[in-house]
């Protein structure tokens, strides 16, 4: 009976996490375009991996400058080169990645 209940308390655990990441990312991303939710702790990143010029171009759509989430950090993505230097030298130590999506010419 004991192990039902410690099962029980990681899996409330594991949702409440889930929940909170959300709400982070929400928080962080707003006023900038991104994805509604993100998969809870791995991110968008299985979408990349699995199909990247189709993740990129979705990306690509959401305008300029987008965010995105892979493996719980949250990721600003532009779409020019120039604005990704410009913004990565000013931006503060936390967003440590920046990254570039415009995967053809």
């Amino acid at each position: 009976m004991e192990w039902v209940f410690i099962l029980s308390c990681v899996l409330g655990l594991l949702v409440f996490l889930a929940i909170l990441q959300q709400v982070w990312l929400a928080y962080q991303g707003r006023g900038i375009r991104g994805p509604g939710l993100v998969p809870p702790f791995v991110g968008n990143i299985v979408a990349m991996i699995m199909t990247p010029w189709n993740f990129y171009i979705q990306q690509e759509k959401l305008g300029k400058l987008s965010w995105n989430s892979f493996l719980g950090l949250y990721v600003p993505l532009f779409v020019h080169a120039v604005l990704c230097v410009c913004v990565s030298d000013q931006l503060p130590l936390e967003f440590t990645t920046v990254a570039y999506a415009r995967p053809h010419g």
